[in-house]
């Protein structure tokens, strides 16, 4: 686990005390930072815990990059960039708590590069600061990853409207069948002496939760290999289109920062999580070992026409940016497609299920009350 200190301190250098925070493993770590005689930690009190493998999330690091950009293009340097976040009320604890840490290895005169070397942050972020030659292609770099936060940040709300709703809707038609079949009903039965039987949402309750099972099924074994989840109907082609958008993103990300294409694909294969993916560029990255030409690799890569197509008209501008850059918009502009498609199929197919639900409940209540002859008298 580790622990957010919430620390008081004095601060010799800047003449004045002041409350912040700092994320560490252990209070064993404080030595790591607190090396600068100028400041004293006064108290030190846990403040929260988080797991081991805590990241910053994809809103942190957008409202991270955001804040940077927008103070060094305005020509104020990272040590007072970094400054006036972490003394700025309206910033995460927890980012103070990692940008603290960047601000000691600064006080410490550690360079900016050794300085941003957090794990909590996202490794994209790490990569693209360690590759920057100088401040300036750091403020491109820093201008780059704010847009490509932006991004996933939008395809990850693509994914939310394309499952959380349907799924949302699932369980709440199972919830409101469960009710109706084990509560109210009967209820009904109790009160009028009757035998209100509704089949019809039975059978439904018992379809219904058996797709829950499937896609929950599904989604487990898939985490383990995403071969399922291209394998699955409605969803292989959305899954598709959303994986290759994701690889062309995060290796655009690199080219923009001045990453050579061949670097940048084998740092992007290397964490690369998906089986799909490894196993259709795994023989890419060995033709690069082995010295062969990317652009006659990708020419005759027959495996995803998308890629040999925009590869084969590289001869003629030789730009891989230009490239990656079309290839994550036509993904992209792909996966959007596809889940709106089967959002729009969901829909219906929903209120149809409901509407059915309705008149079956209606119809038995109907038939027992009324034509079953029965009298309030």
């Amino acid at each position: 686990m580790k622990k957010l200190y919430k620390i008081e301190i004095e601060d010799n250098f800047l003449e004045k005390n002041y409350t912040t925070y700092i994320l560490l493993k252990s209070k064993d770590e404080i030595n790591k930072y607190f090396i600068n005689e100028d400041i004293k930690i006064m108290n030190i009190n846990v403040d929260n815990y988080y797991i081991k493998n805590k990241k910053l999330s994809l809103e942190q690091m957008k409202f991270l990059c955001d804040n940077l950009y927008l103070m060094i293009n305005s020509d104020i340097n990272i040590y007072k960039s970094i400054s006036f976040l972490i003394f700025n009320n309206d910033v995460d604890k927890i980012i103070k708590g990692i940008l603290y840490k960047v601000y000691l290895n600064l006080r410490n005169g550690k360079d900016y590069k050794q300085s941003f070397e957090q794990e909590e942050l996202d490794k994209y972020f790490l990569y693209s600061i360690k590759i920057t030659k100088n401040l300036d292609t750091m403020k491109k770099a820093i201008y780059n990853l704010k847009d490509y936060y932006e991004n996933l940040l939008k395809s990850k709300k693509e994914i939310e409207k394309s499952t959380i709703y349907p799924l949302t809707v699932l369980v709440m038609l199972i919830t409101v069948l469960s009710t109706m079949n084990f509560l109210i009903v009967p209820q009904f039965n109790n009160m009028l002496d009757m035998d209100i039987n509704l089949k019809l949402s039975t059978y439904m309750l018992i379809t219904l939760s058996f797709i829950i099972l499937i896609i929950i099924i599904i989604y487990l074994k898939g985490k383990n290999n995403d071969n399922i989840y291209l394998k699955t109907p409605f969803l292989k082609n959305t899954y598709k289109n959303y994986i290759f958008f994701r690889f062309s993103r995060d290796i655009n990300i690199l080219i923009k920062n001045n990453e050579t294409i061949y670097n940048a694909l084998n740092y992007v294969l290397s964490n690369e999580k998906s089986d799909y993916i490894l196993e259709k560029f795994i023989k890419v990255s060995k033709y690069i070992d082995e010295g062969k030409n990317l652009e006659e690799i990708f020419e005759n890569f027959d495996d995803i026409k998308e890629f040999s197509m925009s590869f084969s008209l590289i001869k003629n501008t030789g730009d891989y940016g230009e490239t990656f850059i079309f290839l994550e918009k036509f993904f992209y502009n792909k996966f959007k497609y596809t889940s709106e498609k089967i959002k729009k199929l969901i829909e219906p197919l929903l209120v149809i299920i409901l509407a059915i639900l309705i008149m079956s409940l209606a119809y038995e209540v109907y038939s027992k009350i009324f034509l079953g002859g029965i009298t309030f008298l």
